[in-house]
């Protein structure tokens, strides 16, 4: 395993020379930099759901990366937006548990897409997906592990007890257990990798 950062990591074996990477609670553009520094031929698409955030991704354009002003859930269509003062906290979930006293400063309707058009939007298979979408990832694994066909490898970083209870992170990853293989890359913040048992 190598790591994009200090946070979440990715089987080189499995990436292709021209891979499809997505990904999720794009705030800011660090990640695709990255990105497309390792593979300079990649097709990227990043999904940021908050207006503000979505505004300095457009802002900074970079070549062959596609941004959308989206939040991925379970269906498409609109959801709600918490705000919180910080412009990484945003989320489809309301704090939870220990940061239950994050100031909620508002809400707001935005754009949804489900999995399954995040995935067609891209052209029907993932090979990375990045999740640091600050809850929404529970719901985006829940239904990757049914089609489990379309997504090679997943980066997630998981928000128990801030947007969500424990078990519902044990539940996400169990479902996931049938068709990938996991591994925590950072115990701090709870960042895990999975990776497609079949291969593509």
């Amino acid at each position: 395993m190598k790591m994009l950062d200090d946070w979440m990591g990715y089987e080189p074996g499995p990436m292709p020379d021209t891979p499809v990477i997505v990904e999720v609670g794009a705030y800011n553009l660090v990640r695709a930099h990255k990105l497309r520094k390792l593979w300079p031929n990649a097709f990227i698409d990043i999904d940021e759901a908050a207006p503000e955030n979505f505004a300095t991704l457009t802002s900074a354009a970079l070549p062959g990366v596609r941004a959308y002003h989206a939040a991925v859930t379970d269906h498409d269509g609109t959801a709600t937006l918490y705000r919180y003062p910080c412009r990484d906290s945003h989320s489809l979930l309301a704090r939870h548990a220990i940061d239950a006293d994050l100031r909620l400063v508002g809400e707001i309707a935005v754009d949804a897409v489900s999995v399954p058009t995040m995935i067609d939007r891209a052209g029907e298979y993932i090979d990375l997906l990045l999740l640091n979408c600050e809850g929404a990832e529970i719901d985006i694994l829940h239904a990757i592990a049914a089609c489990p066909d379309a997504v090679g490898q997943i980066a997630v970083g998981f928000h128990a007890g801030k947007c969500y209870p424990l078990d519902a992170q044990t539940r996400a990853r169990c479902a996931m257990a049938a068709h990938y293989d996991a591994r925590q890359t950072r115990k701090k913040n709870d960042y895990w990798l999975f990776t497609r048992k079949a291969g593509r």
